[in-house]
C-alpha cells in the first residue's frame, strides 16, 4: 500500500453531507424570506397595485413558511456543525486550507445582487402601472354602467327637491346614494347640489359609507380644487371635472342632469381600491 495515501479518509462515492445540505437550505430559505420583506417594503411604500389579496395572502405564507424553515435549519446546522467540529478536534492531524477567496469577487457579487434586486423592483414598478391603470379604467366603466342606470332616477327625485313636500324625495335620493354605498366597488357616494342663495357654497348630500360625516345634507364653502371643479360643472363647464377623472386614482365624478339636459348635480363615487377588478369581465 502507498504510505502517501495512508490514514487518508477516502470520501464515500454519493454521500451527502448533511452539514453543507442544511447550511445550504437555511441560506436559500432566509434570502427568499429577505427578498420577500424587500417586496413588501416597496409595496407598502410605494402602495403598488400589482398583487391581489389573494396572492398578497399566498405571499405572506410563503415569507413565514420561509423565515419558520430557515430558523430551524439554522438550528440543525448549529448543532450539526458543533457536532464536526468535535470530530475535527479528534482527528486533528496535519491539512492544508486552499486559497482564500479574493475580495473583489465577494464586492462582484454583492453588486450583481443589488442590480438583481433593483431590475426585479423596476419591473414591478412597470407592472404596477400597466395593473393600475387597467384597474382604473375597469372602476370607471363600472361605475359609469351604475350610473346610466340610476342617473335617470336621481335627476327625477332631484327635481322634487325644488318644490314642498321635500320629504318623499329625500328619501328616494337617500335610497339611491344607499344602493350605491352597498355596491362592494364604492367605499362612498356623495351627492353635490348647488348653493342658490351663495355661488361660493355648495350642499353635499351623502348617505352613510366610510366616512366620520354624519350622512344627510350638509352646506360647505368652496375651497378645495375639487369643489371649484364641481361648481364649474354645475354651471356647464365640465373640462375641469373630466380632467380629475382622467387621474389614476379610484374616484370618479358624474353631471346628473334634469330633463332639459342642464346640469343639476353632481354625483361623486369614491370607489375601494381592495376591490378585485380583475374578476369584472370587461
Amino acid at each position: 500500500m502507498d504510505k502517501s495515501i495512508e490514514g487518508q479518509v477516502q470520501p464515500v462515492p454519493g454521500r451527502v453531507n448533511p452539514l453543507t445540505l442544511a447550511v445550504t437550505a437555511t441560506a436559500f430559505l432566509l434570502c427568499a424570506g429577505a427578498f420577500l420583506v424587500v417586496l413588501g417594503i416597496f409595496n407598502e411604500t410605494l402602495r403598488w397595485d400589482i398583487f391581489s389579496p389573494r396572492v398578497e395572502a399566498v405571499l405572506w405564507g410563503v415569507f413565514f413558511s420561509s423565515v419558520t424553515l430557515g430558523c430551524f435549519g439554522a438550528v440543525l446546522s448549529s448543532v450539526l456543525g458543533i457536532h464536526r467540529i468535535a470530530g475535527s478536534i479528534r482527528d486533528l492531524g496535519p491539512g492544508r486550507s486552499g486559497p482564500e477567496p479574493r475580495r473583489r469577487r465577494y464586492v462582484a457579487a454583492l453588486l450583481w445582487l443589488a442590480v438583481l434586486m433593483a431590475l426585479v423592483v423596476a419591473a414591478c414598478a412597470a407592472a404596477n402601472y400597466l395593473v393600475l391603470n387597467h384597474r382604473t379604467a375597469v372602476f370607471t366603466r363600472v361605475a359609469a354602467g351604475q350610473m346610466e342606470h340610476l342617473g335617470p332616477k336621481l335627476a327625477r327625485s332631484l327635481q322634487g327637491l325644488s318644490a314642498p313636500p321635500r320629504d318623499r324625495a329625500l328619501k328616494e335620493t337617500r335610497e339611491l346614494l344607499s344602493t350605491l354605498n352597498g355596491l362592494s366597488f364604492v367605499n362612498r357616494a356623495e351627492l353635490f347640489l348647488p348653493d342658490p342663495a351663495d355661488d361660493s357654497a355648495l350642499w353635499k348630500f351623502r348617505a352613510g359609507g366610510y366616512s366620520r360625516e354624519e350622512p344627510g345634507p350638509q352646506r360647505f364653502f368652496i375651497a378645495r380644487e375639487s369643489d371649484r371643479a364641481v361648481k364649474l360643472a354645475l354651471e356647464g363647464d365640465p373640462g375641469p371635472l373630466d380632467e380629475l377623472n382622467r387621474r389614476r386614482d379610484f374616484i370618479r365624478c358624474f353631471v346628473v342632469t334634469d330633463d332639459r339636459g342642464t346640469p343639476a348635480a353632481v354625483i361623486r363615487i369614491e370607489g375601494n381600491p381592495r376591490e378585485n377588478f380583475r374578476d369584472y369581465p370587461l
